[in-house]
């Protein structure tokens, strides 16, 4: 019966080739998912000759066609029973259905973009932290001369206020000699002077 031995095929391919879903079997040999479907319900209009072709077409090596066809013979070849046994024996391999080919290949190609994507950032991330790092020396250079400008600052109104001391002292001392000159004897020797010159008078 040949539902028997489509269902065969595809036990054969879940346990060794890591088609898990009839939808990826039918992707698999390039059949019609609606027309799969029917084919596992057993309808004879859809279990044709040409479904057991793609198989082999699309397993090349693994499953006799006479077989599938008759139903005379081993559903495998030879050379695949070996390799079963092999692989029974050996560590899981990767399935092989579309969905994880499909997999596969985006992790293949997303890899590098990602890496290429890490190294971008990490570049953008370094140059981000050289401007950083170049504007908090700029920034504290500036600091710096402002802090010196500020102390320059303070030194010249410190000196300006001694200067300023010093001409109100000279001041002071030149009005008193310019009060010496317009009065050489002073003002109480003058009165006195001025009194014994009257008593004499008289």
């Amino acid at each position: 019966m040949r539902q028997k031995r489509l269902n065969e095929v595809y036990e054969h391919l879940r346990k060794h080739f890591g088609i898990h879903t009839k939808t990826g079997f039918a992707e698999a040999v390039h059949y019609a998912r609606n027309s799969m479907s029917s084919a596992f319900g057993g309808k004879e209009a859809y279990l044709t000759d040409k479904l057991f072709e793609n198989i082999c077409e699309a397993f090349p090596g693994v499953f006799n066609l006479d077989y599938l066809l008759t139903g005379e013979g081993d559903l495998l070849t030879i050379e695949e029973e070996v390799k079963s046994e092999q692989i029974e024996s050996a560590p899981v391999t990767p399935p092989l259905d579309s969905t994880y080919t499909i997999y596969k290949t985006y992790e293949m190609l997303l890899k590098p973009i990602q890496q290429a994507h890490a190294n971008e950032v990490a570049a953008m991330q370094k140059r981000i932290d050289d401007i950083n790092q170049a504007h908090a020396n700029e920034i504290a250079t500036m600091q710096k001369r402002l802090d010196d400008k500020d102390t320059e600052i303070n030194r010249l109104n410190s000196l300006m206020f001694s200067l300023q001391q010093t001409i109100d002292r000279l001041n002071a001392a030149s009005f008193a000699d310019d009060l010496l000159k317009r009065h050489p004897f002073g003002i109480g020797v003058a009165e006195n002077q001025d009194s014994s010159t009257s008593v004499a008078k008289v």
